[in-house]
């Protein structure tokens, strides 16, 4: 079945799956309603796994780069705060044992990896996912390449090519995992967004199978070269998510709730059980604090430290020897002197006692 999808137009397969207008039922950003899809520069990509990916606020629409909103207070009023109705009676029984939704928070830009590095939300509960950014600063002090400096635009990497993104370590990495199946085996999987370059593998020739799991093989096992040839940048901004739960809508506030989407929305949401929290979630993204954290890395052992190091050992032992070399020739005055002592009392006594 993956085979036939991924032979089918992406517009068709975005029509097959669910509409923007019927998935989100309620959006503000910072108290302003960000329902309306164009004006706010929703963007969606389609997903081998979730269908239709809906994006807010990457940085761009259509590939020509567009501002970025910006959020200046804590809190959950000045974050983004969404309704969603996930429509789980029309899930496929056999296709989808889980039901909810799947959110990747990355910085604009970037491309988004739901499953990946995304967080799952269930129906029936308000989700507060709390934001804290953090910064990480990366050293190349050899230029071997450890981390990367610069993000030119790399056309072997599909993901800057398909969607114009900036460079990840995933995406590249993903980029390098499809480049070697179609090397070993002639196309690459389904999942990737191959159109019009390489050939899609079809799941059901075994040979094909065979080599494909060779390749997952060595790609896990990293002899691939995928790790070295996608470092990760060497100033990364991410984002540590807490999340916190509570049951929406509450009991008694669901009938007028129910009330509140049909006059809105025009829709029924109850599902065969009599209640539709099966079908809506709530969801608040917000800064906890406007603080940044920066995890800076430093070389621990500058050519500083060694000069300091070579002239503190040299200053120990040239001391310590010529300390050691004084104390020698005062031993050796002092023995000196002692026996030119002796040998002066010893004279005095046989003078004293000469007969006469």
């Amino acid at each position: 079945m993956s085979v036939f999808l991924a032979k089918e137009d992406v517009q068709i397969l975005t029509l097959l799956g669910h509409q923007f207008s019927d998935m989100v039922m309620s959006c503000t950003f910072r108290g302003m309603s960000c329902r309306n899809y164009t004006t706010w520069n929703w963007t969606s990509f389609w997903h081998y796994k979730y269908g239709n990916c809906f994006v807010f606020n990457g940085g761009q629409v259509n590939g020509v780069p567009v501002d970025i909103l910006r959020s200046n207070n804590p809190g959950p009023s000045e974050g983004l705060n969404l309704e969603i109705n996930i429509d789980q009676e029309e899930y496929i029984g056999q296709l989808t044992p889980q039901a909810g939704i799947r959110v990747d928070i990355s910085k604009a830009g970037e491309m988004p990896f739901p499953l990946e590095k995304g967080v799952s939300l269930a129906p029936g509960y308000a989700t507060m996912l709390g934001l804290r950014k953090i910064i990480k600063e990366r050293k190349d002090p050899f230029n071997t390449k450890r981390c990367l400096n610069s993000f030119d635009r790399d056309d072997h990497n599909f993901y800057t090519r398909f969607f114009n993104v900036s460079y990840s370590s995933t995406a590249c990495k993903e980029s390098c995992l499809a480049y070697n199946q179609f090397d070993k085996c002639g196309c690459v999987e389904y999942r990737f967004p191959a159109e019009g370059l390489f050939n899609i593998c079809s799941v059901t020739n075994i040979k094909t199978l065979k080599c494909l799991s060779e390749v997952q093989n060595l790609y896990k096992n990293n002899k691939l070269n995928c790790t070295q040839s996608c470092p990760p940048p060497c100033r990364l901004e991410e984002f540590k998510i807490s999340s916190s739960f509570a049951t929406w809508p509450s009991q008694n506030y669901e009938k007028y709730y129910q009330d509140i989407v049909i006059e809105n929305y025009k829709k029924l949401l109850i599902t065969k059980s009599g209640s539709h929290r099966k079908n809506v979630l709530k969801l608040q993204v917000f800064f906890e604090d406007l603080d940044v954290e920066v995890v800076s890395e430093q070389r621990s052992y500058e050519l500083v430290n060694f000069v300091s190091d070579i002239g503190g050992q040299l200053g120990l032992w040239i001391g310590f020897s010529v300390l050691t070399l004084a104390e020698f020739l005062e031993l050796l005055i002092l023995l000196c002197h002692l026996a030119v002592k002796k040998c002066f009392k010893r004279n005095e006594t046989s003078e004293s006692y000469r007969p006469s």
